[in-house]
């Protein structure tokens, strides 16, 4: 089993004001907080006390602490929080809320007879990524009437969240951006840059910060801890600091590191069950990785694991699919694919699925066999695999139907792509019986996949529409989606099938533009898939964002369109799909 290797450790010199750990430090210094505050707000600001970072708050031992990178009071008796946020979470605004009610909760004494006592208090949010999507560099939340919007609370509570990505230069002020700009890039040449004298006074104390001597063994001793609680939580998987050590990285990382845990609880016997509910995690994922490993590598080679679960559908190597047409009789080992509507006829060995051959269906009396058409569809490997056509066919004794989205989870995989592949071709074939033209009944060809009418000499070839997925992309942000109107609820990258008289390319500009408004440039092919499920040929491409970030949502195709930080694109592996593929690829910076 191969040993994963220790993630290597930035050095403090190499940090910018996105990392929490140098954030904190710098604004531990009140001088450089107030030029922080200052240029936020865009008025002086003088602090009253020294900052506090990684202050706490509990108010119950039953209720969720907080802890606070920096909070500091003002001459003018304010409170202000602020936090470094780097990652895209779901809970931001509620996390400000319940940050904005436990400051209050310490804010009266016992006894104090009025709540107009209470300080004004900010929580302020700088983040790497536009939470909102507006394209602003601020946004700020005071409480106010919703019948009556110019009427506000006045409660004194403000939360600010602060983009660095935003985009309305005109209305913010210039030492703003300079600022946001040294957040994402703390070095002396974005400070020499800037024209602000104070962001160049954060500048310089960063620079302490980061020649400090105690500050490095302190970062070194932070970071240690970090790692350890990461290596105890992949070791115990339900142990504290597990979920902590599954989230950070890259998604195939993750991926290495709960298989490395079902390996290691395979090797003590436990079945897929009990290490799913061990690992918290799903069961048919843990039933996949336990199959996977049974199947190619019974010695729990992670690496050889990881890779099989992350093949596509129709990535089935060494196996080798042929699909030239070779009419003729099947032998006896050869499989007979059986399909009523969306089901297929098989039966589990093991988790294992199996098709009836032709030698078993042989052994039957049953009448209904004999009077069955087999078709030739394809081969894999040696193996031939043929459909069986009759009407008031019932079934393979021993066998059953199942839905054809059994392939998800089949094994092996190889058969799991035979089964949705033979499924295209009965769709096909059961669909054209007659001649669209003249009505008569269609004949099989003999020397190639095509069937042809004898009266009107009109000609049918498998259905095949080539459509494009497309990845939008702006520096480090890709554009995602979710359909309108679909049972799929999950995000997805634009697609659409290619119209008659333009080529690929003209079909991700046409499909961009029409569903979000947006121009693109320098498209690049990916990879293809085929889809068997809507008889596509699926073209993947990425290209660039040409001008404004704006989305003009088509509501009638999809629900919504947002931009997504690489990092914190809110999608998990899936083993079968082109657009699930592409999207991975960009998250661990393969594209």
């Amino acid at each position: 089993m191969k040993k994963e290797k220790k993630q290597n450790i930035v050095p403090l010199k190499d940090l910018n004001l996105t990392d929490r750990f140098l954030f904190d430090e710098v604004l531990e210094d009140r001088d450089t907080y107030q030029d922080i505050l200052s240029i936020i707000f865009g008025k002086d600001i003088s602090l009253l006390d020294q900052p506090q970072t990684e202050k706490e708050l509990r108010v119950s031992p039953l209720l969720r602490s907080i802890r606070m990178d920096v909070f500091v009071m003002s001459e003018e008796q304010s409170i202000y929080n602020t936090e470094m946020q780097d990652t895209r979470k779901a809970d931001l605004a509620k996390r400000s809320r319940y940050y904005q009610s436990l400051i209050d909760t310490g804010l009266l004494e016992p006894g104090v007879p009025n709540y107009n006592f209470l300080n004004q208090s900010f929580v302020i949010i700088i983040m790497t990524f536009d939470l909102f999507g507006y394209g602003k560099y601020v946004y700020t939340f005071e409480n106010r009437c919703k019948e009556v919007p110019e009427c506000s609370l006045g409660d004194g509570a403000v939360k600010i969240f602060i983009n660095t990505k935003g985009k309305n230069a005109d209305e913010v002020s210039e030492e703003l951006i300079e600022f946001l700009k040294y957040v994402e890039h703390s070095t002396n040449e974005t400070a020499n840059q800037a024209k602000s004298e104070r962001v160049r006074r954060v500048h310089d104390r960063v620079c302490k910060v980061k020649v400090n001597e105690e500050v490095g063994v302190k970062y070194m001793q932070a970071w240690e801890e970090k790692y350890y609680e990461r290596e105890e939580g992949r070791e115990e998987g339900r142990e504290e600091g597990r979920e902590e050590g599954r989230i950070e990285g890259r998604e195939e990382g993750r991926i290495k590191t709960l298989v490395s845990l079902v390996c290691k609880k395979l090797a003590k016997g436990m079945k897929a069950a009990a290490i799913a509910d061990m690992l918290e995690e799903e069961e048919d994922v843990i039933q996949e990785i336990c199959d996977a490993a049974k199947q190619y590598a019974p010695d729990y080679d992670i690496e050889s694991i990881t890779e099989e679960l992350l093949l596509a559908i129709q990535d089935i190597a060494p196996h080798q699919y042929r699909n030239e047409y070779a009419p003729g009789h099947p032998g006896d080992k050869s499989a007979i694919l059986f399909y009523n509507g969306r089901k297929i006829m098989l039966k589990k060995e093991e988790n294992h699925i199996v098709f009836p051959s032709y030698r078993e269906i042989m052994k039957c009396k049953d009448e209904d066999f004999s009077q069955m058409e087999y078709i030739y569809l394809f081969s894999i490997d040696r193996q031939d695999f043929y459909l069986g056509e009759n009407a008031f066919f019932e079934g393979v004794p021993g066998y059953a139907w199942e839905d054809i989205q059994i392939y998800r989870n089949a094994l092996p995989k190889y058969l799991g792509f035979a089964a949705v592949t033979g499924w295209q071709l009965y769709r096909w074939y059961d669909s054209r019986k007659f001649c669209g033209r003249c009505g008569s009944k269609l004949v099989k060809d003999k020397k190639e996949r095509m069937l042809f009418c004898p009266e009107c000499g009109c000609m049918e070839y498998p259905k095949i529409c080539p459509a494009v997925i497309v990845g939008v992309t702006d520096g480090n942000r890709i554009l995602m989606s979710k359909y309108a109107g679909r049972e799929y609820k999950k995000y997805a990258l634009l697609a659409g099938f290619a119209e008659i008289g333009e080529t690929l390319e003209d079909t991700v500009r046409r499909e961009v533009m029409e569903e979000v408004g947006l121009k693109v440039k320098n498209i690049t092919y990916y990879k293809s898939q085929p889809w068997s499920f809507s008889d596509t040929l699926l073209v993947g491409f990425f290209c660039e964002l040409d001008g404004e970030d704006k989305v003009v949502l088509d509501e009638d195709e999809l629900s919504l369109a947002e931009w997504f930080e690489r990092e914190e694109i809110p999608v998990e592996y899936e083993d079968c799909s082109l657009t699930n593929e592409m999207m991975m690829a960009f998250k661990m910076s393969r594209i």
